[in-house]
């Protein structure tokens, strides 16, 4: 564009033509033109937009924000957040876009122990019940006791020999025989839920008096109990 610029008074008259280029370069997106990008459900997923041209292209998303330098940034996606996403960058000379599509998808809880499994160890021993999973989003542990008892990760509780680590395993300290029975895990996420029993047997020794004469001959006999499920205990040796 061409600007002129006259001055003039009573002596004379002067001019000056002045000619106005306007610069500018159409901006260019440079991720790639479409893309697909896969999330489980509850993570964070960040799309980045960089683009380039002049003037600096503006960085717009067709669904939410973003941040300052053109990211698209979600927390805790969900299903509803599926679908494709589009990122503008435009400037005085023109636009360019580029495609997203974000699929999202979950795991359904996994135990890594067998489905049921029988343990056996001897009065006042210690008992490890193993029952780890993983799954998307993480599942939530529990346990329920063969008297009914629903035990959680980290919870104490007053009068009793059970605890639940973090990572889902049952400690039973001071083995009874009241402490024999079936034991259920119990994981479970928002896809799903998967289960794993043990049946818990402790063994004990059943002392007995017996009473001999001097010089007698003694028998002394050795009777090995089973308990799994108290009061049904068994005789295994005697």
């Amino acid at each position: 564009m061409v600007y002129l610029c006259s001055v003039q008074n009573q002596y004379g008259e002067d001019k000056i033509v002045v000619n106005l280029i306007v610069l500018a370069e159409h901006p260019r997106v440079l991720q790639p033109r479409f893309s697909e990008v896969t999330a489980y459900l509850g993570e964070t997923v960040q799309f980045e937009c960089q683009s380039q041209g002049h003037p600096q292209p503006r960085i717009t998303w067709n669904k939410v924000s973003v941040l300052p330098n053109g990211t698209l940034h979600m927390k805790l996606v969900s299903h509803m957040d599926r679908g494709i996403y589009k990122c503008i960058a435009s400037n005085a000379a023109g636009a360019d876009t580029i495609s997203v599509r974000l699929t999202i998808v979950a795991l359904p809880p996994i135990i890594q122990q067998p489905r049921n499994e029988n343990i056996t160890v001897p009065e006042g021993s210690t008992a490890y019940l193993n029952c780890t999973a993983r799954g998307v989003p993480p599942p939530a542990i529990g346990w329920i006791t063969p008297d009914g008892m629903q035990l959680r990760p980290s919870q104490f509780i007053n009068g009793r020999n059970l605890f639940v680590f973090p990572n889902g395993t049952l400690y039973v300290r001071n083995l009874s025989p009241t402490d024999a029975g079936r034991y259920e895990c119990s994981v479970t996420n928002v896809v799903g839920t998967a289960w794993r029993a043990i049946i818990l047997t402790i063994t004990f020794y059943s002392p007995q008096k017996t009473d001999v004469v001097y010089g007698g001959r003694l028998h002394l006999n050795c009777i090995l109990l089973s308990c799994f499920f108290f009061p049904f205990c068994i005789s295994l040796a005697t």
